[in-house]
């Protein structure tokens, strides 16, 4: 093997004509170069599949240029090694994803894919693995609903990540941060759209009728809703209590 070939064969600024020369190499560490190489086209990935052994498709499956058309057929590889490449790729369609999410091999790589469908985390998550929950916990694509159940989870790690999830919905986050766990309330309590709703609940209210603010929220069993409503009623009251006596006065004078 050259090593001036190898090297200029592993570099992300060679161009892509030079790569799809190198591509043809009779050196296979030349040619596994090519097919790691961030700057090789599609095209040319994609031949590579079609000649080469599962020592060349794990370096494609690994690619990030390689297209969605090549990892979906490189998902159906009987190397482990290649379906677990596929699966931690973030151009992999949805789609194949889906299909490897049966696989036990690779499911955890699936979970923490962002590509990844929420009715596909959805669906991981009843198997009810402390390692696959962690990682659809803190995927951006999981689903509230299914994040309102792993924030029950009885494994503090999996609720830490619910808690920094920012599709984790506000009456989720305010349970968790009551949570036993110390670093489960920090983390929720960083989460934006926790500092939204806290926000949101003070400006709702007039400045001289805050008293509807985080530390309330965090020492009653009542949701934010509960409490803006019962604030509300008392703010009604009490204005038609001012407009009755205002107009009892008005009627003796």
């Amino acid at each position: 093997m050259e090593l001036k070939k190898f090297y200029t064969a592993k570099n992300p600024n060679t161009p892509s004509k030079i790569l799809a020369e190198l591509a043809k190499d009779e050196s296979l560490d030349i040619r596994k170069a090519v097919a790691g190489n961030p700057n090789t086209p599609p095209e040319i990935l994609t031949k590579l599949t079609k000649t080469e052994g599962w020592v060349i498709h794990m370096a494609v499956a690994e690619n990030p240029n390689t297209s969605p058309e090549t990892l979906a057929e490189l998902a159906k590889s009987e190397g482990w090694g290649v379906r677990i490449a596929v699966a931690n790729n973030p151009n992999t369609p949805p789609e194949t994803l889906a299909e490897l999410a049966k696989d036990k091999d690779v499911c955890m790589l699936i979970a923490g894919n962002p590509n990844t469908l929420p009715e596909t985390l959805a669906e991981l998550a009843k198997e009810k693995d402390k390692d696959v929950c962690m990682l659809i916990a803190g995927n951006p694509n999981t689903p509230p609903e299914t994040l309102a159940e792993l924030a029950k989870d009885k494994d503090k790690s999996v609720r830490v990540d619910v808690a920094g999830n920012p599709n984790t919905p506000p009456e989720v986050l305010i349970k968790l941060a009551k949570d036993e766990e110390l670093y489960v309330r920090t983390k929720t309590t960083e989460n934006p759209n926790y500092i939204t709703l806290i926000a949101s609940l003070s400006n709702l209210l007039d400045e001289d009728e805050s008293d509807v603010n985080e530390d309330t929220v965090l020492h009653t069993h009542k949701e934010p809703k509960e409490l803006l409503a019962e604030k509300q009623s008392a703010n009604r009251a009490e204005n038609e209590s001012k407009h009755n006596i205002s107009s009892v006065d008005d009627y003796i004078r």
